[in-house]
């Protein structure tokens, strides 16, 4: 036997709804586990086709019960477990296959995909069917959001047959999302199946200080924005001769240093991989080494100057008289004092630096 309905409830962890049945005509229930692989139902804003299937058969007499848990507390730890709509539900119905009973036709089961995929990269999934579709059927891979709701599907690959071929959005974050298959002729829904997607959409490298001093260290900073969970394998390539270089890391962000002897400039490849799914992305930094790099200096864009230094510190403008104009730190903009002369001081960790400095 089958239970069949349309549902949808937004809400959260804390607030969803609940599916129940009796044989007993209400002494005992026992909660059903949906299609979408879990046994509360939240985070679906649009209603949903839901198909579960019931542990018996023909009993006299069969109860459902539909119930809408509010255990979310007031304030803001509770946001997004408020949303609306609150659980709704249409159509039930219980039925038999073997007996038509006004139940679904078609049923889809999607086989589980790979754990984990690469953005932007292909997939085969395959499923079966039951029931006749209409030779115009179009079967479509949908993508649910990062949350995991197929409020707004996207989707991803199509075609007439199993197995599907579909490909993931190379912008995607990295993180745990859902896929379905849908059928246009009749209309029905598969069950979800969860994949992890691997993206280094958002991979930064960067270089610091840049221009840089021979025989200085110079710091690269391999990081980013929607990057998976690690472990990671860096192989990179200080483009100075000395050849590539490996190292490993647990989470990004990370760093590596190297030193150069030589002015000039520098082309710094990495290749940053993702030791269990083998996905990978190169990134580069373009470096100038140059022997007048370690001196400070200032330059002016609009209303603001700009003081660049191999060190951070503290900065300080005077007036002639010796009164304190400003201070702040060295790396954000300096306001432009009234009078064209005027000192500046930076102090770091390791010195303090005098200038009188003359501007138009």
């Amino acid at each position: 036997m089958y239970l069949s309905f349309f549902w949808l409830c937004q809400g959260g962890t804390k607030a969803y709804g609940e599916v129940y049945y009796s044989t007993n005509g209400g002494s005992s229930w026992t909660k059903l586990r949906s299609r979408i692989g879990r046994d509360s139902l939240y985070r679906q804003g649009s209603w949903y086709p839901d198909t579960i299937s019931l542990p018996v058969s023909r009993p006299s007499t069969v109860l459902i019960g539909f119930r809408f848990v509010n255990a979310a507390p007031s304030g803001p730890s509770s946001q997004g477990e408020h949303d609306d709509p609150p659980l709704g539900v249409d159509e039930v119905r219980v039925w038999e296959p073997t007996t038509g009973g006004g139940g679904p036709s078609v049923t889809i089961t999607l086989n589980p995909p790979v754990s984990q995929a690469c953005a932007g990269s292909g997939l085969s999934l395959s499923f079966s069917t039951t029931g006749t579709f209409d030779p115009t059927n179009t079967f479509t891979v949908q993508l649910s959001d990062a949350m995991g709701s197929f409020a707004n599907p996207t989707p991803i690959g199509s075609g007439s047959a199993s197995p599907l071929s579909a490909t993931l959005p190379s912008t995607l974050p990295s993180g745990t999302y859902k896929i379905r298959i849908a059928s246009s002729n009749p209309q029905a829904v598969s069950n979800e199946e969860s994949i992890y997607v691997v993206s280094f959409a958002g991979l930064t490298c960067q270089a610091s200080p840049n221009p840089a001093p021979p025989n200085s260290p110079v710091t690269f900073t391999i990081g980013g924005t929607g990057l998976p969970n690690g472990p990671f394998s860096i192989v990179w390539d200080p483009d100075d001769g000395s050849g590539p270089q490996t190292t490993s890391a647990p989470s990004l962000p990370t760093t590596v240093s190297h030193t150069y002897a030589n002015q000039g400039g520098y082309a710094v490849s990495f290749r940053v991989t993702h030791t269990s799914s083998g996905c990978f992305q190169d990134c580069a930094v373009p470096l100038t080494i140059s022997s007048t790099s370690g001196l400070p200096f200032l330059t002016r864009r609009g209303d603001a100057l700009y003081l660049q230094a191999l060190e951070k510190g503290q900065i300080e403008l005077y007036d002639l008289q010796g009164r304190l104009l400003y201070r702040g730190s060295s790396d954000q903009p300096l306001p432009v004092p009234a009078s064209p002369v005027f000192l500046l001081r930076l102090i770091t960790p390791t010195g303090a630096y005098h200038w009188k400095v003359w501007h138009p």
